[in-house]
């Protein structure tokens, strides 16, 4: 089935979880670009390097954390579609932070899941790593087929509860709607980057997995 670009975009709701963050602001613009209705950025950030162009593109910003499910709640009631992309513990010192790391990962994708059955929104996908199936040694010709690496070796608490939100996503799908998980995109930058060629193909990678059906 041939599908157009705009398909499944135009006239619909979307919110973004972790919308202020790189990939998440990316992704927040494509969308307006490509005929969304409504775009909502869940975000603990009251203003990131793209608050401008957020305002000047029409896309909501909500303050709030997605570990309190009045705030997802408040994010998700009315949506079409939710692109989960909020975490917490990948580097640094929040990698420290096991308690927290936990709280957005873990119970931040369940109320993620919840919300979306209790408001009927029929289309999820999650923003997950590579850590859930990759554990120090070379994988060739991998995919979707590959056995998850055990959560009790994971060296670190981001690739233990990235894993365990993905397989928490991925038993939820089809009832009835249809959820999805995609490796990361994780990197950094200092800036917001609409206008970063590579980052803008990847978040359009991640748009067009809108699933229409």
């Amino acid at each position: 089935m041939h599908l157009s670009e705009n398909e499944g975009i135009e006239g619909n709701v979307f919110v973004v979880t972790g919308g202020a963050g790189f990939v998440g602001a990316a992704l927040c613009l494509e969308l307006i670009g490509r005929g969304a209705r409504e775009v909502r950025s869940l975000d603990l950030r009251v203003s990131s390097p793209c608050s401008l162009l957020f305002k000047a593109a029409g896309v909501i910003s909500i303050q709030g954390d997605v570990s309190l499910k009045k705030d997802v709640e408040k994010a998700l009631r009315g949506a079409n579609c939710v692109f989960h992309l909020a975490s917490y513990g990948m580097s640094g010192k929040e990698m420290l932070q096991v308690g927290r790391v936990d709280e957005v990962n873990i119970c931040g994708t369940c109320n993620v899941l919840d919300a979306c059955h209790e408001f009927g929104v029929r289309r999820l996908v999650y923003v997950s790593t590579y850590n859930v199936v990759f554990g120090g040694k070379e994988i060739v010709n991998g995919n979707e087929a590959l056995p998850y690496f055990p959560l009790d070796d994971h060296v670190d608490s981001y690739g233990r509860t990235k894993s365990v939100a993905e397989q928490l996503v991925l038993k939820s799908n089809g009832r009835p709607s249809k959820y999805v998980s995609i490796p990361s995109l994780e990197g950094h930058t200092p800036f917001c980057g609409a206008q970063h060629d590579a980052w803008q193909s990847q978040s359009r990678a991640v748009v067009n997995l809108r699933l229409t059906r």
